[in-house]
């Protein structure tokens, strides 16, 4: 099969025209995930923390991380991990120790109530989640999810994590 040389022109312009309608739900879903009414529909204590604060409190929640495997989970410098930690520090959410293997690590870690926080944004995140996921069928669902994962794919590899 030949392809003909105003195929690629018209894919691409497709390919452009999709692109912005995509970029137009983008940044709204950006808007509104980051919104502090989406964080207190979710959870009332979520409200009282930044969408970055937010992102370490989860970030951290696995196991505490040295203070640069932290910035670079986040995508920031860090010195503004740094500062983002001690917000943390100050809202008895993390603490920092030293690192056993290298003491000049700094390492960060959720303290109990950090801990707490986490797991019940988690909780309330995924509840949140369900009733969304309400309302579309099921094979929509799993086409969501499909293209969630996938896309999540492809920015970790552009990207890194």
């Amino acid at each position: 099969m030949q392809v003909s040389p105003a195929e690629p022109r018209t894919r691409s312009r497709t390919l452009e025209g999709l692109a912005a309608e995509l970029d137009v739900h983008w940044l709204e879903l950006g808007r509104f995930i980051t919104s502090q009414r989406l964080r207190s529909a979710v959870h009332a204590r979520a409200a009282e923390l930044s969408a970055p604060q937010l992102q370490a409190l989860v970030t951290l929640c696995d196991a505490g991380l040295r203070m640069s495997e932290l910035a670079a989970r986040l995508g920031i410098a860090e010195s503004t991990a740094t500062r983002l930690v001690d917000r943390l520090e100050a809202a008895r959410l993390a603490r920092r120790s030293s690192w056993q293997a290298d003491r000049r690590c700094v390492m960060a870690e959720l303290t109990p109530a950090g801990r707490k926080l986490a797991g019940e944004l988690q909780e309330s995140r995924r509840a949140y989640l369900s009733e969304l996921l309400g309302a579309l069928q099921g094979d929509e669902r799993r086409e969501l999810i499909r293209l969630f994962a996938k896309v999540t794919e492809t920015l970790t590899e552009r990207h890194g994590s």
